[in-house]
Formats: structure tokens, sequence, C-alpha cells
């Protein structure tokens, strides 16, 4: 009931005519639904706020780093592999190990 309410506010917010808002707030929301996914029944705002900045900035790093790859490569566009690239770079643990080079096997 309590993140309902949050989504509730967090919409009103997207209303707002600048991007930036808008970003913002779908994020929270995002973030609020995968919190909500894993059993979290009610959350501060603060906290809230707090994960989709961190969101926000792990995937503004994920980007540049894929656009960076796909330059190197010649390329004006990204494409799955560069994220994966860049995954693999950040050491997320949901990357793929090896997974850009389409010649060797995933398993």
């Amino acid at each position: 009931m309590m993140l309902e309410l949050v989504w509730a506010s967090l919409f009103k917010e997207t209303l707002i005519i600048n991007p930036k808002y808008f970003y913002e707030s779908n994020a929270k929301i995002a973030v609020a639904q995968i919190c909500q996914s894993i059993g979290f029944k009610s959350s501060q705002i603060s906290a809230l706020e707090t994960l989709s900045d961190v969101a926000h900035r792990y995937i503004e790093a994920l980007v540049r780093i894929a656009i960076l790859a796909a330059n190197s490569a010649g390329r004006t566009q990204s494409n799955l592999l560069d994220i994966v690239s860049a995954m693999e770079a950040l050491n997320s643990p949901q990357g793929l190990r090896s997974a850009w080079n389409v010649k060797q096997s995933l398993t």
C-alpha cells in the first residue's frame, strides 16, 4: 500500500515537461517496482531516490562504455555486443564473461 502511494506521487511528477524530471520519476517508479517484486512492502522516499540515482549512474556508465566500444569499431550505433562488453568492463555480475567474442561458445 505504501509503495502504491509513492508511485501515485511519483506519477504526478512525470507530468512536468522537463525531461530530467520525467526520467527521474520513471527511475524511481522502476526501483519501487523492483523493490516490491523482491518482497519489500514499504520504503522511504529517500531510499528510492538513492537507489534510482545509483541505477542512473550505472546505466550512464554502461552507455558511455558501449558508445566508446562502437566508436572504436568504426560504428556510429552501439549493439548488444557493445553492451555486453561494457558490462564486462564494469565487472557486472550479470554480464556474460567473454560474451563479446562471437566466435567463442557461451557454454
